[in-house]
């Protein structure tokens, strides 16, 4: 009784082993659809890889042409030399900008300081004119007076 027990329980588990892995290959080939491939078109992708290597010579060539400028621009600045035309115009029509918005600026700071001190001086003339009123109202009206027991 006990060697029929022993030989059942290793079988058991071989048993159980063999169809989990028939369960997991069936549901392999069914969740990753090999059932469903179709033939590729071979052109199409040589045709999208050609694409693609055009697309990578063009950034290549761009970024070439901006390696070489940035080098010249380098071993001009090492050597002291002026920088390029098309540098010097940018930076003139920078400082032309610049130099507008700076009298702008400045203008709009004096119109600025010459409302501050318009306005306090109508500040002294409103203080000024409530001392006025101040003083004509006590001299029309005085004080009541209590009268004395």
């Amino acid at each position: 009784m006990e060697g029929e027990k022993k030989k059942k329980g290793p079988n058991a588990i071989l048993i159980m082993s063999v169809i989990i892995f028939v369960i997991g290959f069936g549901l392999g080939f069914y969740i990753w659809g090999y059932h469903k491939q179709k033939a590729q078109d071979y052109r199409e992708v040589l045709q999208e890889v050609s694409d693609y290597l055009v697309g990578l010579e063009k950034k290549n060539a761009q970024i070439s042409a901006k390696n070489k400028s940035l080098e010249d621009e380098v071993s001009m600045l090492i050597k002291g030399g002026k920088p390029a035309a098309g540098q010097t115009v940018d930076l003139q029509a920078q400082l032309a900008s610049l130099e507008r918005e700076n009298a702008f600026l400045r203008s709009t700071l004096n119109q600025n300081q010459a409302l501050v001190q318009e306005n306090n001086q109508l500040r002294s003339k409103v203080q000024a004119l409530e001392a006025q009123l101040g003083a004509m109202r006590s001299s029309v009206n005085p004080a009541p007076t209590m009268p004395q027991p």
